[in-house]
């Protein structure tokens, strides 16, 4: 049985009228990765991690789903809704902008299972439901537990890993239970070498005076300074989790669940030489690597009572979500401050809070049709706020120091941090939005083979604009084995707080025209004065129109096939400008108090976008007679993500010169291009006995990085062989990514210079090659 994708109803995986896969619990524990991201990235084919990234989006990875970003998948735990990150994905050109929920601060030893809906939903359950909904169920064990232990590392260049994954389930009252949970992971950086050396053309140390090159240059190891290659961050993380119920009696039962988190990540930067006009040898004698660190608490609690009443099924509950996160600099310095600079910094906060109030009502009618009447109905209020702090003043400002000698002399330097500043008081925000909801929704079986599900849903914002949605979905079985499916809705998705008030000075690599090369550049909120000066507006919600057919066979228990095409069309769809920069822009920035920069991007409605894709699934279990059984699985995804037109460029681009555009063709590029193709999944589970062995062959489709290399599709193989010692204990032994494959070396180079961008920085599969690990896993 399957709870998600229709309200109130009894489906199962097999005859839903819509596609979802559920992922068990043994699922989840048998791939041997850290955090519940990567897990679905290695189950769920639609879904695809980053899994190197930079800046703050080193401590969220983004994700994708269908092609698009982590913010238009609606995540629910136990049917409510999720509240999103603090942190906006700034600096990733895979899912770039966006501010998903990080699914890494949920428990995964306390969750039983989980219901990915592959189709849009936010006729039923609200904005963020366009590419699909993620449903974590948690696990109601009122007795027993588990104690799981695993130790792992690359093949090479360290990133060691421990997990320890606990849970225990206690009887409460009577009939009542309470569930807790505990997972703690330490997962050290694995900088990669670079390939071949750092900078090889360009001298680490200040030349002599007579231009020679100073003799530490032929012994400095360089690699040593990039460390924000490859895996760059240190992990320290602790959730914990409970799920409780408690009958009350006479039909009512008390339910409650939380869970509460705290991560600890050091992420290396950008390194610098002692010769770089962004280091003082005062400070660095020997350059420094920089790094940030960021300490987030988050946490979210969810109370609720449900029973029945007249021939209803009512829940009434609310639910109360907190990110909070304080970023630091560190080994970093701000040169125009002078020797005395300090070299630790306070860069600021950011914070998402978010209270959600339901009620939730249905009841099943006869109305003369061949199956009962299922009628849903409900209501939801939403209160959001996002807060973006100021750091200290040293983090950012200019401090008008000059060198008195050596190369630089009298020469300026940047004010604020090197890598990365801190939030300004102009950056900092204090934003806040109601959000009110109703919809209603009605199933039934019109005869004993076709099934037809009707939905509907209006949402109002305080901040933005009013929206109605439907969808129809209907499964029609042709015989008994063989049934066709299908769906057709819109849908929506307002802009997050986080979109509206995001705001910062930093650092990227971006193409101005004359190559890549690291770009100081403003990111502006859409509605600011500076913003509407280049042509921004207040954003608008997106609007959603989705298609979906299908086809499932069943020709025996152990046999079943699924296939789905689908299309999905986005209006408005909101995005980050390309870089817009150049003398123009620089002029109309030191208008507006901002000197010394000329580049600039925020938020817009960019483009109408569309995917249109297939899932596919199938599953064979083949008894082996004496030698156990194997379970042949199969699962894929094949998108392609088209940008369909941009928004005209506004007059007051268009006044600057004819090359100047919101959404030039690179942007476009991160779009559509970032995320692979098609991702398939062969999977094969043998299990004879008390011995199991588990292996799942991946391949990634080719995907673009940000500076216009294309790289090639990769199989990844996983293997892993487990024994059950005893009733009580497990041992299990594995490899991800068993063949230690890494990107192909493209034709393109990010920094020529830099030989390890000709490898990208953001394959679907990790730049660090192959994984082991070991699990020791005791029930009791």
């Amino acid at each position: 049985m399957v709870v998600t994708g229709e309200r109130g109803g009894d489906a199962t995986v097999l005859n839903s009228a819509v596609p979802i896969t559920v992922i068990t619990s043994e699922d989840l524990q048998r791939t041997g990765k850290a955090g519940l991201k990567h897990i679905l990235a290695a189950l769920d084919p639609s879904f695809t991690l980053a899994e190197n990234a930079y800046g703050t989006s080193a401590s969220v990875r983004p994700f994708t789903m269908r092609g698009f970003s982590g913010d238009e998948v609606l995540v629910l735990v136990n049917g409510k809704r999720r509240h999103t990150s603090s942190f906006v994905n700034n600096v990733s050109s895979i899912a770039g902008g966006s501010a998903p929920v990080d699914l890494d601060l949920i428990p995964v030893s306390a969750i039983d299972h989980i219901e990915i809906l592959h189709d849009a939903a936010a006729a039923q359950y609200g904005s963020d439901a366009i590419a699909g909904v993620i449903n974590i169920i948690l696990k109601r064990d009122d007795s027993g537990g588990e104690a799981d232990t695993t130790f792992g590392s690359n093949y090479h260049d360290g990133g060691a890993t421990l997990q320890e994954e606990l849970n225990k389930g206690f009887k409460l009252g009577d009939g009542g239970f309470i569930n807790l949970s505990l997972d703690a992971r330490r997962q050290n950086a694995a900088p990669l070498p670079v390939y071949p050396t750092l900078y090889p053309s360009n001298p680490f140390y200040t030349p002599l005076p007579d231009g020679s090159p100073d003799p530490r240059e032929s012994s400095i190891d360089r690699r040593h300074f990039d460390k924000g290659y490859g895996q760059p961050t240190d992990d320290h993380l602790l959730n914990l989790g409970y799920n409780l119920e408690l009958p009350l009696g006479d039909n009512v039962t008390l339910y409650s669940n939380a869970t509460l988190s705290y991560r600890d990540v050091v992420a290396a930067s950008t390194p610098y030489g002692e010769g770089s006009v962004a280091n003082l040898p005062q400070i660095y004698p020997n350059g420094f690597q920089a790094y940030r660190h960021i300490y987030e608490t988050d946490y979210q609690v969810t109370g609720g009572l449900k029973g029945q009443l007249d021939g209803w099924n009512w829940d009434v509950s609310s639910s109360y979500g907190r990110d909070h996160a304080r970023l630091h600099g560190q080994n970093t310095l701000n040169p125009s401050l002078g020797p005395d600079s300090p070299t630790s910094f306070y860069l600021g906060e950011q914070d998402f809070d978010q209270l959600t109030t339901n009620l939730d009502l249905s009841r099943a009618f006869d109305v003369g049709l061949h199956a009962p009447l299922r009628v849903s109905w409900g209501l939801e209020q939403r209160w959001e706020k996002y807060e973006l702090g100021a750091g200290e003043p040293d983090s950012y400002i200019n401090g008008g120091y000059a060198s008195p000698d050596g190369p630089f002399a009298g020469v300026p330097r940047n004010g604020g941090l090197q890598a990365f500043n801190g939030y300004t008081p102009a950056n900092a925000v204090n934003l806040e939005r109601d959000v009110y909801a109703g919809y209603a929704e009605a199933a039934t079986d019109l005869t004993d083979r076709w099934h037809v599900d009707l939905a509907g849903r209006y949402e109002h914002y305080s901040d933005t604009d009013h929206v109605l949605s439907g969808q129809l979905s209907s499964r029609f079985a042709i015989t008994s084995t063989l049934a066709l499916r299908g769906s057709i809705g819109n849908g929506f998705r307002a802009p997050s707080l986080q979109q509206e008030g995001f705001a910062t000075t930093g650092y990227n690599t971006a193409n101005l025209g004359n190559g890549y090369q690291s770009v100081e550049s403003l990111w502006l909120r859409a509605n600011s004065p500076v913003a509407e000066a280049l042509g921004g507006t207040p954003l608008k919600p997106e609007r959603s129109r989705n298609y979906s057919l299908g086809l499932v066979y069943n020709p025996t228990e152990a046999l079943h096939f699924s296939l789905d095409a689908y299309q999905v069309r986005i209006d408005d769809f909101i995005s980050a400008t390309g870089y817009i920069s150049g003398p123009a822009v620089a002029s109309i920035l030191t208008a507006y108090g901002y000197s010394g920069l000329d580049s600039v991007k925020f938020f817009t409605n960019a483009a109408d976008i569309r995917s249109r894709g297939v899932d596919a699934s199938a599953s064979w279990l083949q008894s082996l007679g004496n030698y156990g059984s194997i379970n042949w699985t199969f699962s894929g995804n094949v998108n392609h993500l088209h940008v369909l037109s941009t928004v005209p460029t506004p007059p007051q681009l268009s006044a600057l010169g004819p090359t100047y555009q919101l959404l030039n063709a690179e942007a476009q590029a991160e779009i559509t291009q970032s995320s692979p193709d098609r991702k398939l999944i062969f999977g094969g589970d043998w299990q004879y006995g008390k011995l199991g062995v588990l292996l799942h062959e991946t391949q990634y489709g080719k995907y673009r990085e940000a500076y216009g290399a294309w790289f090639d599709a990769r199989w990844i193989t996983d293997l892993e062989v487990n024994y059950q010692l005893t009733p009580a204990i497990n041992v299990a032994v594995g490899a991800n990514n068993l063949f230690d494959a890494r990107p192909f070396k493209s034709a393109v180079a990010f920094y020529p210079s830099l030989g390890e961008s000709y490898y990208g920085n953001t394959a679907p599969y990790g730049l660090n090659g192959g994984y082991w690990y070991a699990r020791l896993g005791i029930t009791f």
